[in-house]
């Protein structure tokens, strides 16, 4: 449902709010080879950047709510929050699910890594905003870049997965490991 998260038609489908804290670009350095939104900290404090979009999306109360994000950083010296912010028909936003450590991706340098959040509703929604950046009004060093934003919605027609420990052990693969792969989809 997001449009444009590989950034591969730049900021096309964003809404960019210019701030005083950084600035956006795209690279063509992204992950495997591909664009990316790159977020640069001034250093300076000040009026936040945002790099969001809105989506409608409804889904009720009890459904999960998956949301992942790709990001590498150089030289961060604090978090900067990617977030998804799952919207009821009141306007409330609950609950926030925030990517990454320590509140947000960074600090410090880091390869690529995929960050993933989940959670369950515990109201109906009608829209989803995604925030690939939000620096907040506290100066900002170094760079994130951001890339594959993806976010999934159950219907909740879909409540569990019933395994049989025999079938993988039969395959030969690790019962733990396939156990976190069935649970991470």
């Amino acid at each position: 449902l997001v449009s444009n998260g590989s950034f591969e038609n730049g900021l096309s489908g964003w809404e960019v709010i210019p701030g005083d804290v950084a600035q956006v670009s795209i690279t063509g350095l992204g992950r495997e080879g591909r664009r990316a939104a790159a977020i640069v900290g001034s250093g300076s404090s000040g009026s936040p950047m945002i790099l969001a979009q809105t989506r409608q999306l409804t889904a009720p109360e009890g459904a999960c709510f998956r949301f992942s994000v790709w990001s590498r950083t150089r030289n961060l010296d604090r978090p900067l929050l990617v977030w998804a912010a799952l919207i009821h028909a009141d306007g409330a936003a609950s609950p926030q699910l925030v990517a990454g450590n320590n509140g947000g991706v960074g600090p410090g340098s880091s390869p690529w890594q995929r960050w993933v959040e989940t959670g369950r509703l515990t109201q109906s929604i009608v829209n989803i905003r995604l925030f690939a950046a939000d620096t907040g009004e506290q100066p900002i060093t170094g760079t994130a870049e951001i890339d594959d934003i993806k976010e999934l919605a159950a219907t909740g027609l879909l409540d569990g997965v019933t395994t049989n420990p025999s079938l993988i052990m039969k395959s030969g693969r690790d019962f733990m490991e396939v156990t976190k792969e069935i649970c991470g989809l």
